[in-house]
């Protein structure tokens, strides 16, 4: 593949209400070369700044084009697109499926800027999933349902609790949403 220069652009996408919702982008800017595991992973080694401070030019393609490519490619939930703008037009390098949830990924620092908390970013992948049901009150007793278009990561801690984070992106593997230990959707 050709080399692409430029600024590194990310945009979180999801829907709200029916309507396809873009969240602020994000400039990365790595310390080193390339944006590698060491500079992902590494305190101090790239920032992440959100809203980006590039021109409105290209935070307007970009999110035109995020929005465009989370409908085209039929997304589900929250996803992340990333970028290179070239100066002349951004350059579509991937889709994250199940972008990082912790405080401090991405996603969720896009929704702080755009004035959303964290449990309310997961309130509104939750009530905006198709087929998102309340089914029981233990995860073991999960029943699956059909094209729910929630993936949720569990944790099982060793007292026995049951915590969750919500990726909720469209990745083909059973999952179960669990909020405390209710289990509020099935993939």
């Amino acid at each position: 593949e050709e080399f692409t220069q430029g600024d590194e652009l990310t945009c979180g996408v999801l829907r709200i209400n029916g309507v396809i919702t873009a969240l602020p982008v994000t400039l990365v800017k790595s310390k080193k070369d390339f944006f590698d595991f060491e500079a992902k992973y590494t305190q101090g080694m790239s920032d992440e700044i959100t809203p980006a401070p590039v021109d409105q030019k290209k935070i307007d393609e970009v999110v035109a084009t995020s929005k465009m490519l989370y409908e085209k490619l039929n997304c589900r939930g929250v996803v992340r697109f990333d970028f290179i703008h070239n100066g002349i037009h951004p350059v579509f390098l991937e889709v994250n499926t199940i972008p990082g949830m912790s405080s401090a990924s991405i996603v969720p620092q896009q929704a702080r800027a755009a004035g959303i908390q964290e449990t309310e970013l997961y309130d509104l992948i939750i009530e905006n999933a198709p087929h998102a049901v309340a089914m029981t009150d233990t995860p073991t007793e999960g029943i699956r349902k059909k094209n729910s278009s929630i993936a949720i990561g569990l944790q099982m801690q060793k007292e026995g609790k049951t915590d969750a984070f919500v990726s909720a992106g469209n990745t083909g593997a059973r999952s179960a949403g669990v909020i405390g230990s209710r289990v509020i959707g099935w993939r």
